[in-house]
């Protein structure tokens, strides 16, 4: 089904954070795969601040590094972690910025066919990310999208 399009545009705000572009650090990313295990996991509670300033400033690549490394350290995915102790709109956008990191093509696609799939188009998020991605990796995501849905973007949009 749809998410409203409040939580689309809060998903799509989460991955255009100001990010550290630092190169990658796996010393840094297995401390951050800890914080995280201890701010959710190890405790009564979750503290969100923590899974917001990893997950919205550190790079991509980093983010990979963290992920790899939090399942090292827990024998859990971070998805996994997220279902467990967020939920709502924040687990959402979070769940979007872990997928974006992980294939940017298949988010963007996904996307893309929630944009024109079912009855009407949602013109904005359509425009919008063929316009943000055309020099970056549209072609990526014509491919993936093509996998997922056994039908060109071309003929999606058409």
């Amino acid at each position: 089904s749809r998410s409203s399009a409040a939580q689309q545009a809060g998903s799509t705000a989460a991955l255009q954070g100001v990010r550290n572009d630092a190169s990658l650090d796996p010393a840094k990313a297995k401390d951050l795969a800890e914080q995280l295990y201890a701010a959710g996991e190890l405790k009564v509670g979750t503290d969100e601040e923590v899974f917001n300033r990893i997950l919205a400033h550190e790079s991509f690549p980093q983010l990979r590094l963290i992920f790899e490394e939090y399942k090292n350290v827990t024998g859990r995915s971070i998805e996994q972690a997220l279902e467990s102790e967020i939920s709502g709109e924040l687990l959402e956008a979070m769940l979007a910025i872990v997928e974006c990191v992980q294939s940017p093509p298949n988010y963007f696609a996904k996307r893309l066919h929630w944009a024109v799939a079912g009855a009407g188009t949602n013109d904005g998020t359509l425009i919008r990310i063929i316009v943000s991605r055309s020099e970056i990796d549209l072609g990526n995501i014509k491919r993936e999208y093509e996998r997922l849905y056994d039908k060109t973007l071309e003929s999606a949009v058409k």
